[in-house]
């Protein structure tokens, strides 16, 4: 059928961390990283605007998130890593 595409993913999944992780993930995949920048890109394709909500997504992942980690980095955007 083809790959997910993003305006579906915004549509139908509602959690707005789900969103940047599955987002994040299919950028890792288009460019063979196991980790990516955070950057205005990705919040964009994910549909998350504003600094508190982006706080708050980033936030959440810290604190559930199994298979990923995110990785501050000071002065720059954070990083999303893939665990193996």
């Amino acid at each position: 059928m083809g790959p997910i595409k993003f305006e579906w993913i915004n549509a139908n999944i509602p959690d707005p961390a789900s969103r940047l992780v599955l987002i994040a993930n299919a950028f890792m995949d288009m460019e063979g990283h196991s980790e990516i920048a955070l950057t205005g890109k990705i919040w964009e394709a994910a549909n998350i605007s504003g600094k508190d909500k982006r706080r708050r997504v980033l936030q959440t992942l810290r604190g559930s998130t199994k298979g990923y980690e995110v990785i501050p980095r000071a002065g720059r955007t954070s990083l999303l890593r893939r665990r193996s």
